[in-house]
């Protein structure tokens, strides 16, 4: 398997953080999850600008200012024969003496990987948990390599027998599910967490709010629950139903 790294393809067993870079030691740094078809990322400038955003407040270098990532993606999926993609995009600070001391940034490291696309699911389930979105963490509002939260909310809906974690903030507001966007419509009017919340503000997302009449703000968990329906929405999967809710009493 070849993987894109800072503008050349390699080899995947070359292709690897040295142990002393803080992406690996310290989660810092940055990613993007990209759908790729058509010979396309659709959504390309959306990602572009939230990336943009993300290294301007955290200290990186743009990968986009230095890389024609749009081509990258499609020598990948060329090589690897995939008309249809997940493309993971990864930026870690680098290689530098171990501690928080504030870091340089000219050893940034870029790497693209890609993955066969699988198809939506027709519907997900939720599972209320108890951990929370931290509205001034940027680890929530930024899609950074420390994703702990994420992953143990998904491993507590999964003990309840949902697919996704349905996560609010530390002031008891709904926010999102572990990996993606939350909508949901009452009497024909759509709603959806506002930033705010602890919101990691989607691709879709951004997408559902130009092309639907949508309402942000900050919503109790019974709003959700008197709606007529719901759906998640992120890169990969686009806009999916959410079919019920366990946890919720």
């Amino acid at each position: 398997m070849r993987i894109w790294q800072n503008g050349e393809m390699v080899a995947d067993t070359i292709a690897r953080p040295s142990l002393q870079d803080r992406g690996f030691t310290l989660g810092d740094g940055l990613f993007e999850t990209l759908r790729f078809e058509g010979g396309e990322i659709p959504g390309l400038e959306r990602h572009r600008a939230r990336l943009t955003r993300s290294c301007a407040v955290l200290g990186f270098e743009n990968p986009f200012d230095r890389y024609d990532l749009a081509q990258a993606a499609r020598t990948l999926c060329f090589e690897h024969n995939l008309a249809q993609a997940a493309l993971r995009l990864t930026i870690s600070r680098g290689e530098m003496a171990r501690g928080l001391a504030p870091a340089r940034t000219e050893n940034a490291q870029v790497w693209m990987t890609a993955s066969p696309l699988a198809p939506p699911p027709d519907s997900v389930s939720l599972g209320l948990v108890s951990i929370c979105r931290n509205s001034t963490s940027p680890a929530s509002v930024h899609k950074t390599l420390s994703y702990t939260d994420g992953l143990q909310a998904r491993r507590m809906a999964d003990g309840m027998g949902a697919d996704m974690a349905l996560m609010r903030d530390e002031a008891g507001r709904l926010a999102s599910a572990d990996c993606a966007n939350l909508f949901w419509r009452r009497e024909g009017q759509w709603f959806t967490p506002s930033e705010a919340c602890g919101i990691l503000p989607g691709t879709m997302r951004a997408r559902v709010l130009e092309e639907r009449g949508v309402i942000e703000g900050e919503y109790p968990l019974e709003d959700l629950l008197a709606a007529d329906r719901i759906t998640l929405t992120n890169a990969l999967m686009g806009e999916v139903e959410v079919s019920r809710i366990v946890g919720v009493g």
